[in-house]
């Protein structure tokens, strides 16, 4: 692993902010370093901080410490990312005996400089008692694939020299931080600490030397592995298995499965729908296809926080039959096979008061792992999916490595679902009223942006598809700036024809898992109120039903148009009978000012934001409507 530390780069970026101390602006500009390299840390794991001093409102000069803040990623951290704590204060816990994690809390909070800081790390009192300015910490995957193993002590210290000190796994927080403070006294040369089962600290009063103990150490521990694994055979492929036929319609299929198997699971008995995220690289195919596939699964996780993201372990799935029936019944087994041992596991490992199952996460899978096709993730929001899925695919590849150096052991699951418990507690808020739902809307015209941007702010997933390029193009550009772009995806297509419209419906349920809500726009350009131009539906309707029907979840389907048009839509909608389904048929009129009764009716444009309004009243379900009709 390369050293990137540059002292002329890091000159001019502690340039970009005067106002802040530089040895604070140095040391975001390492923890970027760090972060930016996903074999050390993924998607706000691992920490640093920085000891100074810092004159407060009276002049008086106060030792302080700023700690990476909770939900802050490491790769583009900002100085107010970091959390100012009076030092002092701090240090004087480490005298206690025992210290609750919510007096702990209680304790960080008082301490902080500004009251509005974010949250700091839960290793914020760590970083505080080790006597170093500088503190670093990462997940690295090669620190991880040596202590996770059965004799993973003996092999770190073989690994390491006798400067980096070894301890057990012990869950972050007060406990953690006394056993590290007192490891630095019994030898304070030591440049750093490696947590059996989590990470590596390392510490120096100079922020380059710090940054550079990690990577050095890093590096000791990859030569160590390369060295112990040399010459040995990684993947033996199972006889039995082979990547199905047809490989994409398969995973689209899968895909629109595990959806439909995962959603209705929320804590408050809401049906929550779930986007996924596939990852298929060659060699994580032929790893799917392996003998130690199915260990790689149930084996956990390489550091508890990637179980926070992405469950303590994968379900996985041998075969892929070809009839939605039989699959359907294959992942059901998986899944009702993972939510079994999650629940044995979870009130096994609490207290008769704290088993509240309204304090527990979904017991369904967050990823899954299919012979010959790849991995799966599921996830509440598209960011969600796409952190579990880059954590699957660490741990799938780390694993293999770890299964060739010795015998994996990870920590143990009572750690981790004590880990559960304690984020279900401080898990809020209300989500979006189209969250989880992938809305596709088809005729974009000169509304789409408008519509788009309804859908999006509600929630859901966007998929924007047109035959003329340039309105979904148009529509994306002017959405994207507020949204996120993962959520968007621009389709151009005419699914007008048969084969077009079941290309089109196997695209987006391989970006996004299936589809929720369509929404059959017939005006195609030009004005709204002036292009009556028609085209069928038929076509993608029927491509359509098949998702519909191995999600089994319901859906939407909104019919937008004229008088005129609408009819046609509603009859041809009629012929695929999607109401046996649970899909909900409702229609939005888009009327033209001289065809209303009543001039005092239409005052100002129809614009795309009033059709997308209307659409998402529909889609969100918070009344049973159907055969409605909005005219605007």
């Amino acid at each position: 692993m390369e050293n990137c530390f540059n002292e002329k780069e890091s000159f001019e970026f502690a340039a970009k902010y005067p106002d802040v101390p530089s040895e604070l602006s140095l040391r975001v500009y390492t923890t970027r370093l760090l972060g930016g390299n996903s074999r050390l840390v993924l998607h706000g794991g691992g920490n640093t901080s920085v000891k100074l001093k810092l004159k407060n409102i009276l002049g008086e000069e106060n030792d302080v410490i700023f700690v990476k803040g909770t939900g802050w990623d490491m790769a583009s951290i900002e100085p107010e990312g970091f959390t100012g704590l009076y030092l002092e204060p701090l240090r004087k816990l480490r005298g206690l005996d025992d210290l609750s994690s919510r007096e702990m809390e209680n304790q960080v909070k008082i301490c902080r400089i500004f009251a509005d800081a974010p949250a700091p790390s839960v290793e914020a009192l760590l970083h505080a008692f080790i006597p170093r300015k500088y503190v670093e910490h990462t997940h690295s995957d090669s620190i991880l694939i040596i202590s996770n193993q059965k004799y993973g002590e003996s092999m770190v210290k073989e690994a390491m020299c006798e400067k980096i000190a070894v301890l057990p796994y012990i869950a972050s927080g007060f406990p953690l931080a006394k056993a590290t403070a007192a490891a630095f006294d019994r030898n304070p040369d030591i440049d750093g600490i490696v947590i059996m089962n989590h990470g590596i600290f390392t510490f120096a009063e100079d922020v380059r030397e710090s940054y550079k103990k990690m990577i050095a150490y890093i590096n000791q521990a990859e030569a160590y592995i390369e060295r112990q694994i040399k010459g040995k055979t990684l993947l033996t492929r199972r006889k039995d298995l082979q990547v199905p036929a047809n490989a994409g319609s398969a995973m689209a299929r899968c895909v629109q499965v595990i959806r439909g198997a995962c959603a209705g699971c929320g804590i408050d008995g809401k049906q929550e729908r779930l986007y996924t995220e596939i990852r298929n690289a060659p060699d994580i195919i032929e790893i799917s296809l392996s003998e130690p596939a199915m260990e790689i699964c149930r084996s956990g996780m390489l550091t508890p926080h990637h179980a926070i993201l992405a469950k303590h372990a994968m379900a996985y799935i041998a075969s892929v039959p070809q009839d939605d029936e039989s699959l359907k019944a294959v992942i059901n087994r998986e899944i009702a096979s993972f939510k079994s041992g999650y629940d044995r596991l979870f009130y096994e490992s609490s207290e008769p008061e704290n088993t509240d199952r309204k304090k527990k996460q979904s017991g369904n899978p967050s990823l899954f792992f299919i012979a010959g096709l790849g991995l799966v993730a599921a996830g509440a929001t598209r960011k969600a999916a796409g952190m579990a899925a880059d954590i699957g695919e660490h741990n799938i590849r780390a694993k293999i490595r770890a299964f060739a150096l010795g015998k994996y052991q990870a920590v143990s699951d009572a750690h981790i679902f004590d880990i559960y418990r304690n984020m279900s507690k401080k898990k809020t808020g209300v989500s979006a009223s189209l969250q989880g739902q992938v809305a596709v809307l088809v005729g974009c015209g000169v509304t789409g942006a408008g519509i788009a941007k309804s859908l999006l702010a509600a929630g859901a997933a966007a998929v924007i598809c047109d035959s003329d390029k340039s309105f979904p193009e148009k529509a994306y550009f002017e959405s994207a700036g507020a949204y996120h772009k993962n959520d968007i995806k621009i389709l151009v297509s005419d699914v007008t024809d048969a084969e077009a419209a079941e290309k089109a419906v196997e695209e987006i349920s391989l970006g996004f898992g299936g589809i929720d809500t369509l929404i059959l726009n017939s005006e195609h350009a030009g004005s709204l109120l002036k292009s009556h131009e028609y085209k069928s539906f038929s076509a993608l309707l029927r491509a359509a039903i098949p998702v519909f029907e191995r999600q089994g979840t319901g859906g939407n389907i909104i019919a937008v148009g004229s008088e005129e048009t609408l009819r046609r839509q509603i009859s041809e909608i009629a012929e695929i009978n999607p109401e046996d389904l649970g899909i909900r048929v409702n229609s939005i009129l888009i009327q033209e000012k001289e065809n209303t009764a009543d001039d005092r009716a239409v005052k100002k444009e129809i614009l795309g934001e009033h059709i997308g309004n209307a659409a998402v009243f529909f889609a969100g379900g918070l009344t049973p409507t159907r055969h409605a009709i909005v005219p605007l």
